[in-house]
């Protein structure tokens, strides 16, 4: 049986006003395992995502526990074994320094190495993430694609290593092929590292190549847990419902204006045949 590793237990948050962001938030998560937080915009999926990696404003008023490989996180202490991908690149990259500096600090923090070795892997890493130049010269965020830029961002929640990997929305501003090279890259760190993840999206296409479990959420609280599979077959939940059936219908659209453009690709063809 796994080692639990993740434990959040009856997590509340609020602001000062009162207004509940998070309500009574409960779930679990195995050593290596993968959980989808699915549920539509302002359901508190990336608060609750925040939460854990100890983000949250000290502003907000916060009860429950969030219990990680056995030890109770303290609130505002950021844990260099959890590791984020966070969905704002604009907010999550520094335009004054190069990705090649902002990635070598982190490696030097969290690693406790030298600089010199802390560049040298920085280096490393963003060559094979397809990011930087071989003389290590690196390049500023400004000067990278949308796909480079997210790519970067993968690079910086792994490089601490973390045993639990959080991706919130990474691929859902990028066009599909930069979004399979980012999805790729995250599901490699993850066979080869046995971290677990939690992956955030509204979207089941993604979740179905990444996870296993999923958690949905609506309205600052969880609705429904289980396995991926069951909630899309038989979701219990009216939120569940919603987003299945705005998947399914999204699908069916595509099928029919598919299924249009093949008869008119074929009328043509007859056209043509007949003069």
């Amino acid at each position: 049986m796994s080692k639990p590793l993740l434990k959040v237990d009856d997590l509340s948050l609020s602001t000062k006003r009162g207004k509940e962001i998070l309500k009574n938030v409960s779930l679990d998560l195995v050593e290596g395992g993968s959980l989808g937080l699915l549920g539509s915009s302002g359901s508190g999926k990336s608060t609750l995502a925040l939460a854990i990696k100890g983000l949250t404003r000290n502003s907000f008023s916060m009860s429950g526990r969030i219990i990680f490989n056995g030890t109770e996180l303290v609130r505002g202490k950021i844990k260099k074994e959890i590791g984020m991908i966070f969905q704002d690149v604009a907010s999550s990259i520094n335009p004054a320094f190069t990705v090649y500096d902002q990635l070598s600090d982190v490696i030097s923090e969290s690693k406790k190495v030298s600089k010199a070795d802390a560049r040298a892997l920085a280096e490393e890493m963003l060559i094979n993430f397809g990011i930087g130049s071989s003389n290590g010269s690196g390049s500023y965020p400004h000067q990278l694609s949308g796909g480079m830029k997210q790519r970067f961002l993968v690079a910086m929640g792994i490089a601490t290593e973390p045993s639990l990997l959080i991706a919130d929305e990474p691929s859902s501003s990028l066009d599909i092929f930069a979004s399979t090279d980012v999805l790729k890259l995250i599901d490699e760190y993850r066979k080869s590292s046995g971290c677990a993840l939690i992956l955030i999206s509204h979207d089941l296409s993604v979740l179905r190549a990444m996870v296993s479990d999923v958690a949905v959420m609506d309205e600052g609280r969880i609705k429904e847990t289980g396995s991926l599979l069951e909630v899309i077959d038989h979701p219990k939940s009216d939120a569940a419902k919603l987003l299945v059936d705005s998947e399914l219908t999204v699908e069916r659209a595509l099928e029919l204006r598919l299924s249009r453009q093949d008869k008119q690709a074929d009328k043509e063809v007859a056209d043509v045949k007949s003069k």
